[in-house]
């Protein structure tokens, strides 16, 4: 964390994030959750996409990182 951030309540991280930059987009993975560029999700709704629904979230360009992504998760076991 950095900046402003506030930290309240239960907050708690049990698992250091995994952050992926370089690629089309920067890919941070949390406990059951993954952050695509600005989209935030869980790992099982992101697995549940079609193509519809990743065509409106960046146009041809998700689409085709679509895939990486699926295969990203794939091999961290997520």
């Amino acid at each position: 964390m950095y900046g402003n951030a506030w930290v309240s309540g239960d907050a708690e991280i049990k698992k250091t994030p995994t952050n992926i930059i370089g690629i089309e987009y920067n890919v941070t993975i949390y406990e059951g959750m993954a952050q695509v560029g600005c989209k935030l999700y869980t790992i099982e709704e992101w697995r549940k996409f079609n193509a519809d629904e990743v065509i409106q979230m960046d146009g041809e360009k998700a689409t085709l990182f679509y895939p990486k992504l699926i295969s990203i998760f794939d091999s961290l076991g997520v």
